[in-house]
């Protein structure tokens, strides 16, 4: 996601323009509880996304698609409904002497949770697929967020990098010494990983740490200076379409 952040259509735009299109517009999802308007927000970020930034679907549905097993997981416990009797039910099986099953409004409760979720998402993942993390930093850092909240960011997103390599790096090591070759080896391959893998990504964490205060680290990480340009003619467009927003979600049904 951090390659693509640099190299889309977007990369080059002001920070600020995509963040106001991103926080605004997931600001009206969350206004409005009305799932066309939801949909509608939907497909246009999913549209901004792909067609616009130029980040491949195929790379765009994997990323996406990853916080769905806990949004399932919410609906799940949403959609079931627990009572003393099976009045109401549209299918419903008896668990000593309660009845757990479906209805109609806790699909709609559902249907509603899952089109601003994913809304949201989009909202999210515009902003996250179209602006590198030192655009953001620079952002909050003009907001005059304080200091130790931006530095946090930047050694909670770095560390994320060097989690994730120190897993693939053990994974790839298991794998071509067969370690995930049937099921009782891989349950022993992926403890042997997880047992292995928090104490790898501290040593190399500290490492950094340590590599960090030999080039004069003092409690701040400084960047590049953003001299991206404000294009005003943009940001008048975007302030229009989040006003059509605005009025679409008031309207919509």
């Amino acid at each position: 996601m951090d390659q693509w952040a640099h190299v889309n259509r977007f990369a080059k735009n002001h920070p600020l323009e995509k963040c106001i299109v991103a926080v605004v517009t997931m600001f009206l999802v969350l206004l409005w509880d009305k799932p066309i308007f939801h949909g509608i927000i939907l497909l246009g970020m999913g549209a901004a996304t792909v067609i616009g930034a130029g980040i491949p679907f195929k790379i765009y549905l994997k990323y996406i698609s990853i916080p769905f097993v806990f949004i399932l997981m919410t609906l799940l416990s949403i959609i079931l409904e627990i009572h003393s009797d099976n009045r109401g039910y549209i299918y419903a099986i008896e668990i000593l002497h309660v009845f757990v099953g479906i209805t109609h409004e806790s699909i709609g409760v559902a249907v509603g949770l899952l089109f601003r979720s994913i809304a949201t998402l989009t909202c999210l993942y515009f902003l996250a697929m179209t602006t590198p993390m030192q655009d953001i930093i620079y952002l909050l850092e003009k907001i005059h967020c304080p200091s130790i909240f931006t530095e946090l960011m930047v050694l909670i997103y770095r560390f994320v990098f060097v989690f994730l390599n120190t897993a693939r790096t053990i994974y790839y090591a298991q794998s071509t010494r067969l370690g995930y070759k049937g099921f009782y080896r891989s349950l022993k391959s992926l403890s042997t990983l997880s047992s292995v893998l928090f104490i790898k990504a501290y040593l190399q964490a500290k490492a950094l740490y340590q590599a960090s205060l030999s080039r004069g680290y003092q409690g701040k990480f400084y960047g590049l200076v953003n001299n991206k340009l404000l294009n005003v003619n943009r940001l008048i467009g975007i302030i229009i379409l989040e006003i059509g927003l605005l009025i679409l979600g008031g309207l919509s049904p």
